[in-house]
């Protein structure tokens, strides 16, 4: 695997001091991403479920605490965090003042909340660590992380329900580092990946094989379609592979896996009503219809939803009993319907936005990636890996709500930063100085990184730090 050696960080003089302030930096991150690892479903628990939830809450307030004091590196322009963060702030203040106009219970306003507020504080984080960290140690500690949320998912639902039955569970098994660990997949294709990422790749790939989710599939696939404009340099060579490893798999699924390829047969097409549609799309577009309705219903729903913690209702077929059933708090199944049903124009409007935006910017630079592969960093290996990761929520959010999950949130959360980071890095490194501005830098303040040799242009020099490629003789 070709792993270059990383760009410093910007505006920072090196030094002991430095490289410690950084590593405390690094290790608040990392508490707060991980204080999450072990909150798989909790959601579902009862009350001594709900205590531990607040001491995940609390150390993550903590670990998030201590960042925003250690985080006194010099800041530089993030180009699209700031509307992020204005889209978050509006959000999170008409959602919850909409559902205690509408008399929603307080504490289920707050319970509903808390993904919203892990998504965008997250972001915020990531998008700092990224721009004034060693992109390789993010790399590093973010794999760890990735591994270790898919495997702990197993192992609290394995504590908490005594038992696991592969032949019968669902997404209960999956955790919020699936869309990542799928987004390996992609970001293999395109840099390679350590012992570790490779992990995160089987780990999250078995599981989903597991929980018979379709929509993590789909996900996938919006994740691979940004490749295509590079199949002449990435995918032609590695067809013999790809060919090879999807024989032992499908080899595998015949002789070890029959019932698992029953289910999914089952899944895809025997769930059908006497119309001819799909269990799960007849659920999910009557709940759909419902948000729908609810956000149409008046202009004060229109302009500002119906809160955070408004009930969503959903139709069964009557194949399997029929009847109204009480669907999700606030986040129904599908998102992008949610932030208006939750929200309104004035508090879900531009978020809503946002997400298309950051979806098409994320699938632009995907494709730019593919199809100029020998650029090879961290720093744009963490780019696209948000991008994959951006892409895969994107996709996934049309048939379920990623910010309705704590874990799936912060996951959400940390592939925008990602992204925002990376990109803001990757632009500052590419800006030509005018020559006043040049000249009055100080010499503490210029890009860190590999020695360039005389009559190099600043600019280039710049730009082989960023991408961290060794200078020509």
């Amino acid at each position: 695997m070709i792993r270059p050696r990383a760009l410093g960080v910007p505006a920072v003089r090196h030094g002991q001091g430095e490289t410690s302030a950084h590593s405390a930096l690094l290790i608040a991150f990392v508490t707060a991403v991980g204080a999450w690892m072990l909150d798989f479903h909790a959601d579902q628990g009862s009350g001594g479920a709900r205590n531990i939830q607040a001491l995940f809450l609390g150390t993550y307030g903590l670990s998030t605490f201590v960042f925003l004091l250690l985080d006194q590196a010099d800041r530089y322009r993030a180009p699209g965090l700031g509307l992020f963060v204005i889209s978050g702030v509006l959000f999170l203040t008409v959602g919850p003042i909409s559902a205690l106009l509408n008399g929603q219970e307080l504490s289920v306003i707050i319970s509903a909340s808390v993904g919203t507020l892990l998504y965008f504080s997250v972001s915020y984080m990531t998008c700092r660590i990224v721009m004034v960290s060693d992109p390789g140690r993010v790399r590093r500690a973010l794999a760890v992380l990735c591994l270790a949320f898919i495997l702990l998912g197993v192992v609290v639902l394995r504590f908490n329900s005594g038992s696991i039955d592969f032949s019968s569970t669902r997404y209960e098994i999956l955790s919020g580092a699936t869309i990542p660990a799928l987004g390996y997949i992609e970001c293999m294709i395109l840099f390679g990946l350590s012992i570790t990422e490779a992990a995160g790749v089987f780990s999250g790939t078995i599981l989903v094989v597991l929980s018979v989710t379709r929509t993590y599939l789909i996900s996938a696939l919006v994740q691979f379609i940004a490749l295509l404009l590079g199949w002449r340099t990435l995918l032609l060579p590695r067809l013999p592979l790809v060919f090879a490893v999807g024989t032992i798999a499908a080899a595998g699924m015949v002789v070890f896996g029959g019932s698992e390829l029953d289910r999914w047969s089952d899944r895809i097409f025997a769930q059908r009503t006497r119309s001819g549609e799909d269990y799960t799309y007849y659920t999910r577009k009557s709940e759909w219809d419902y948000m729908i309705g609810a956000f149409t219903r008046s202009n004060r729903t229109i302009l500002f939803g119906n809160g955070i913690a408004a009930r969503t209702i959903w139709y069964n077929p009557r194949e399997i009993g029929g009847g109204v059933a009480l669907g999700s708090v606030g986040f129904g199944h599908g998102e992008h319907i949610s932030l208006l049903f939750i929200g309104g124009l004035v508090g879900g409007g531009l978020l809503l936005v946002l997400q298309f935006v950051q979806a098409i910017q994320s699938f632009q630079l995907l494709a730019r990636l593919a199809l100029r592969p020998r650029e090879n960093s961290d720093l744009l290996f963490l780019a696209g890996w948000g991008a994959t990761i951006i892409l895969g929520a994107f996709a996934a959010n049309f048939f379920s709500s990623i910010l309705g999950n704590r874990s799936w949130a912060l996951w959400y959360g940390v592939g925008t930063g990602l992204f925002l980071g990376a990109r803001a890095r990757y632009l500052r490194a590419h800006e030509t100085p005018s020559g006043a501005t040049a000249a009055a830098r100080p010499k503490g303040r210029q890009l860190s990184g590999l020695r360039q040799p005389p009559g190099v242009p600043s600019a280039v020099a710049r730009r082989r730090r960023a991408l961290a490629l060794p200078p020509r003789p």
